[in-house]
């Protein structure tokens, strides 16, 4: 359970990074974009977060399963 502690703690810290880039992103498209286009953007982004979410969901379920399968 170590390593999987580990790596969830690694992947928390690389998706803070990834929020921190968003937020740069977004503050500077926000200087330089019409509202219209943000709101594209940011429903895009939105689009891309659930779908990321739902893939590493079903790998943490996949994991479940084949742990709970192995023992």
């Amino acid at each position: 359970m170590d390593i999987i502690d580990e790596k969830i703690k690694q992947l928390e810290e690389e998706i803070e990074k990834l929020n921190d880039r968003l937020t740069s992103v977004e503050k500077a498209v926000n200087k330089c974009a019409s509202r219209s286009e943000v709101n594209k953007i940011e429903a895009d982004i939105k689009k891309k977060e659930k779908e990321r979410k739902e893939r590493e969901d079903r790998k943490a379920k996949d994991s479940l399963f084949n742990l709970k399968r192995v023992t």
